[in-house]
Formats: structure tokens, C-alpha cells, sequence
């Protein structure tokens, strides 16, 4: 059985308002924005990765259309 990305996406973001609100209330509003802070920046560096790979992919495609023989 297969999770989609979404749904795990979906889920890790409840996950971490979650942290942040129970690290607001118990401990210090200061963790707690440093959390989130620490999240994006995280996020943000996947999206890089993500992007890295679709243009390698993009890149794959566009030499094999160019490159391929017809019949």
C-alpha cells in the first residue's frame, strides 16, 4: 500500500503545529518561533533538491527528443 505525498505532507504539517504550539505554551514563545523558523528554512532547502531533480529530468528528455532517430 502506497502513501501519496500529499497525505504525508499533510500529516507532517499538523505534526509540526502540533511542536509549535505545545513549545509555545509550555516552554518559551522564543523556541517556538525558532522551530517554525527552522522548519521553512528546512522546507526551502527540500524545494531546492526538488527543483534540481526536475531540471535534470527536463534536461534527460529534452537530449533524448533531440537526439532520437525516426523509423
Amino acid at each position: 500500500m502506497e502513501i501519496s505525498k500529499t497525505l504525508i505532507n499533510r500529516i507532517r504539517i499538523l505534526i509540526m503545529v502540533g511542536i509549535f504550539i505545545a513549545v509555545y505554551h509550555f516552554i518559551d514563545p522564543m523556541w517556538a518561533f525558532g522551530f517554525a523558523l527552522y522548519c521553512i528554512l528546512v522546507d526551502i532547502a527540500d524545494l531546492n533538491e526538488d527543483m534540481d531533480e526536475l531540471t535534470e529530468e527536463r534536461k534527460t528528455w529534452k537530449s533524448f527528443l533531440t537526439n532520437r532517430k525516426g523509423f
